[in-house]
């Protein structure tokens, strides 16, 4: 009897989960071409969508074996979005905005089960042999990039966040929630990259790469 009760648990489960990729790949359809007339009755859907995912219904085996396909889902949605910004309306680019918000709230909770991030602490860290995840992608789990060929200008300004939970609360705690804890300050002199950038307890810290 419970080998019964177990199994169709299981199957709901699968099936729910089955249900989720599912609605991402229509939600890709759906704003696959936004234009000024459609956008706001196409965001609005997805906007309320993605509120609603609750991933308290499937336990963590489940969203360790699906976690990463899901964030890749979720990450053409979030490309497919961003290419339109241009064409939308400001009051489309303020929904889309929200939707980015949401999108990257719902990555920070399955990166947890794709990639299993350690909180990270500076002090200790020798950043000038550390990847610098804009080029080395593949050294930081769950990192994308859109461009192979990106290169620094001096007096680029850089929105980060870390990968600490620490870096996730500064992100979260005001109350113009963000999707950056901090900005690095980027110069360039020839071949020589230098960023500048605040640690929290540690003050000003400045590496070069």
């Amino acid at each position: 009897m419970a080998r019964s009760i177990f199994l169709i648990v299981f199957l709901i489960a699968t099936r729910a989960i089955a249900s989720l990729q599912d609605d991402v790949k229509i939600e890709l359809n759906v704003v696959k071409v936004l234009s000024p007339q459609s956008c706001d009755e196409k965001l609005a859907p997805l906007e309320r969508s993605l509120s609603e995912v609750d991933f308290g219904r499937y336990d963590n085996e489940m969203l360790t074996a699906n976690s990463l396909e899901i964030r890749n889902l979720y990450w053409q949605l979030r490309l497919r979005l961003h290419k339109q910004l241009a064409q939308m309306t400001p009051e489309c680019v303020l929904k889309a905005r929200e939707i980015f918000h949401s999108l990257r709230d719902l990555d920070d909770y399955l990166s947890e089960f794709s990639d299993h991030a350690p909180a990270l602490q500076s002090k200790g860290m020798d950043f000038q042999k550390e990847p610098v995840p804009i080029y080395d992608v593949q050294a930081y789990p769950g990192t994308k990039s859109v461009s192979e060929n990106f290169q620094f200008q001096d007096g680029d300004l850089m929105l980060a966040r870390g990968f600490s939970f620490f870096s996730a609360m500064i992100s979260q705690i005001s109350d113009n929630v963000d999707h950056f804890s901090h900005t690095i300050i980027v110069s360039v002199k020839g071949n020589d990259v230098r960023t500048t950038e605040s640690y929290v307890g540690d003050g000003m810290y400045g590496s070069s790469f």
